[in-house]
Order: structure tokens, then sequence, then C-alpha cells
């Protein structure tokens, strides 16, 4: 029987914990999502916050003012000198708002919606603020250190975002900044800037977990379901590259372009997935539903028990940390270039396949030619090298000097330097990806396929509504290069 494992919402207020800005007032609207301290004054409990008041001038209306702690000098300044009134403890008010002598804004928690629980820490830049200014406490500190520690994301974490524009989507971090992570929204073909705050870490059907604290710590188990709300806790999840690495499946099909159709086990769907994230594991639980089964029937404590669970034991919350197994190492009898037999090549009379063709050497434009213009413009292409033909899996570009090529083998794991004209562009195989054209004008550009023929495409500008009387362009599928979903 399978048990649930949940993490309480904790509502209640502390003094000297984090409390996250929910904002439904208009008038705390550009501190919605800010994390503050709760501080207790007197009888009263206050949110500590760090002001964003606009003391320089901005282009654009929807940009906030950075967050940074009052002055008085800084206020009569920008604003004049009767702007401010001082009280006799180093306090002041400014716009009928109260600021600590530390240059808070203080705020009663009847005035303001927020949010507390274990989940809620600050972001770097603003912990780092109120340790200068000794509002922090020792306990608090040391805490929310090993939050930072627990909660952080690296590159490849599945991810969903929870506020701002992009609320309720899913994507993967492809690089982590001082308070923000670079994420990748396939679904849209952007990669975007997004607060840390708005950021929890996902959990995927399918995804093999470890309980790692509570009454169910060691147990091994795969998430059948999954729910994010405020009250969840992150975790890191390993799945990078590739939205189902780690995941087993059988191979159904495959194509010329070096792409695999791969039932994965689970998620019972087929996914295209290139060569280079493939590798060949044993027979023995090579399906995921065959270890779940062989777990659920085992009485040995490294999987789900097969007894009934008691859900009151269920408590204290178990913290769920995802173990995902990684594909195993590559079998020197997997060959990338390798396809799926037909039904009469099976046959013991069948002929020895013929060793793969070369590429012919790319006709509109010499490789130099399109090359430098689509990395000059900071697109991240993908291409083969010719003379592993046209069943080579696809190799990176990272850099162009002169007539030579850095290239990243994802299969090997290596940087290789290349001349140009041993390159060919990675046409598109599918719908969705994210592609330039090589010659016209629009060379260069992004665009995802909207709709894919073997032999013509219809391609448009992710994130662009056409308007009335507007269509999206068709370009020959040979007249198209594959990018990665990261360029910018």
């Amino acid at each position: 029987m399978l048990g649930h494992i949940t993490n309480p919402h904790t509502t209640m207020f502390r003094p000297s914990s984090w409390a996250h800005v929910q904002g439904v007032a208009s008038k705390w609207r550009a501190y919605r999502g800010d994390v503050g301290m709760i501080k207790q004054i007197g009888s009263h409990l206050v949110l500590l916050l760090l002001p964003r008041l606009p003391l320089e001038p901005v282009n654009e209306r929807s940009i906030l003012p950075k967050q940074k702690p009052a002055s008085i000098s800084g206020l009569r300044a920008a604003f004049g000198d009767k702007s401010v009134s001082v009280n006799e403890d180093g306090s002041f008010n400014f716009k009928r708002r109260f600021y600590t002598i530390e240059g808070y804004l203080s705020i009663s928690l009847s005035d303001i919606d927020i949010m507390v629980g274990d989940t809620c820490i600050p972001s770097a830049s603003e912990f780092g603020f109120f340790v200068e200014s000794g509002l922090v406490d020792v306990a608090l500190n040391a805490a929310t250190r090993a939050a930072f520690l627990s909660f952080g994301l690296s590159v490849g974490a599945h991810v969903r975002i929870i506020g701002g524009d992009f609320r309720g989507l899913v994507g993967h971090v492809y690089d982590v900044m001082e308070n923000e992570y670079i994420v990748g929204l396939p679904s849209l073909g952007l990669m975007e800037n997004v607060p840390k705050r708005a950021v929890r870490a996902s959990f995927r059907n399918g995804d093999q977990v470890k309980v790692t604290s509570g009454s169910h710590t060691g147990l091994v188990g795969w998430v059948i379901n999954c729910s994010v709300g405020h009250g969840d806790k992150q975790v890191t999840v390993v799945n990078q590259s590739t939205d189902s690495e780690g995941y087993r499946g059988l191979i159904r099909a495959t194509t010329p372009n070096g792409v695999a159709s791969v039932e994965v086990d689970a998620t019972h769907k087929v996914e295209k997935i290139e060569f280079a994230y493939l590798a060949i594991v044993g027979n023995e639980e090579s399906s995921w539903s065959t270890m779940r089964a062989r777990s659920l029937l085992s009485s040995d404590n490294t999987g789900p028990s097969s007894n009934t669970v008691d859900t009151s034991s269920l408590q204290p919350p178990s913290t769920p940390f995802v173990t995902t197994v990684c594909p195993d190492s590559t079998s020197p009898a997997w060959d990338p270039s390798s396809r799926t037999p037909g039904p009469r090549e099976l046959s013991p009379l069948a002929p020895e396949p013929r060793p793969p063709t070369p590429l012919p050497p790319y006709s509109t434009a010499s490789v130099g030619d399109w090359l430098n213009m689509i990395t000059s413009k900071g697109l991240l292409l993908k291409v083969r090298i010719r003379d592993r033909g046209r069943e080579g899996y696809p190799v990176d570009v990272r850099s162009v000097e002169g007539s030579q090529v850095q290239v990243f083998d994802r299969f090997t794991r290596e940087l290789i330097w290349l001349d140009v004209e041993s390159l060919v562009p990675v046409h598109p195989s599918g719908a969705k990806e994210m592609v330039t054209p090589l010659t016209g004008d629009l060379i260069g550009q992004r665009f995802i396929i909207k709709e894919y023929n073997i032999d013509k495409c219809i391609i448009h500008v992710p994130g662009v509504r056409l308007r009335k009387g507007q269509q999206d362009p068709a370009v020959a599928t040979l007249e198209l290069a594959r990018i990665d979903p990261g360029s910018r």
C-alpha cells in the first residue's frame, strides 16, 4: 500500500523569523515577493522590509526600485528637507510610513498579507543586508545558512515557477546567479531570469526518491503524483540535460538525424531523445515498473513497505530527496550511429548494413558564412562532424576563432577544436524544436518549429502573437539549423 508524505503549512507568526510578502493590497504591490523579518517591538509584532524607494530615475515604469536600507540624508536630498520627520530614538517617518533607525520599513502584521514557513527564506542579497544591520541573531543566522544549502538548486534541476509572469510553468535551471536563476522554459522556447524566491524544485512522476528525515528515513519509493503548494519542501532534482535523464525505457524507432523514439517506463510516453543522451543498460531491473513491483513485493527496508501504512505515523513531516538513478556507464557495444533494423533485415539472409555516407557540403553557403553569422548573434548552434556521416550525433558549438571551431561532445564529455569545413548543420526532426534559418534575412533569428514536414517547416517567433493578416514564414527544412534553447 502506498502512503502519502506531506509537509504541513506553518502559519504561526514568531519573532526573529522570515516572512514572504503576498502583496494583496495595492499599496504593497512593489514589495510583493520580498522577504522580511518578523520582529517584536514591545507587545506588537512588525515586519521589517528592505525599502524600495525611487531615489534614482528609471527608464521603464515596470522596473522596481532596488532594495536598500533608507537613510535620512538620502531621502532629504531626493525629496527635500521637509519630507522626513525624525523621532527622538533615531527612527523616522517618510510619506506616512515608519522606518527604523537602521533604515528598514516597519509594518504592522495586521496591515500586510504575509506567508511564513520553513521554506520561506530571503535572497542572498536580502540576507546580507539584514546581517550587516545586526538584526539577525545567531540562531536565525545559522538556520538561514543551513536552509540555503538544503534549498539551493543546481544547474540542471527541474523546477516550477511559483511567482511572476511565468507562474505555473516548469523548466530547467541553466545558470545560477546571486539572486536569480536563469530558467529554460521549453513550453515557450525561452530563457528567463527568475528571482530565486519565485522558483521551487519540482518532482516528476516516476522519480525515484529516498526519504532523508522523519519516521520513514531510508525508505525508497517512486513518485506517482505531484502537487506543489506553499508548504511543500524544496528538493534537489538530478534530472539534467534532458527531461528524461535517469529514466529507463525502450527504443521504438530511430531517425537518420540521430534521434530515437523512446518509450519511457516512468511516464508511459514516447519521447524523442538524441543518441548522445542514451546509454544501454542491463536487462536486470531495466524497467521502472519492474523495479516498483519488486520493491512493493519485497519485505526489505530498501523500498516501500508492502504492509498497510498508518497515516498517523507520517509525523513528523518527512523530507523526500530525489535519487533518480542516472544511466549506467556506456556499453562498449553501444554505437550512436546504429539504427533500428527493419523486419526484412532481421532475416539471416539479410545483407550487411551499409556504413553511413558522409554528408555533402552545404550547398547554399560556405560553412564559415552561416556559422559566423549565427554565432555572432549569440545563438548556441548544434552541428554534426562531417566524417561521422548523416547519423552522427550532434555536438555543441562553443566558440569560433578564424577557421577553427571549438565544439563540446556530450557523448565523450570533451571539448574539441575542428576545422570549420568539417562541420555541417543539424536540421530539425520534429515540431517544437528551436531553430534558426541558414540563409536569407531571417538568418540568426530564433524560431520554433510550429509545423514540421520533411520538405518544409512553418516557424514562428516564440512568445510573439501574430497580428491580423500576418502569417508565420515557411522555410525549407534543409535551410533550418537547430539551436540550443539556452540561446539568448
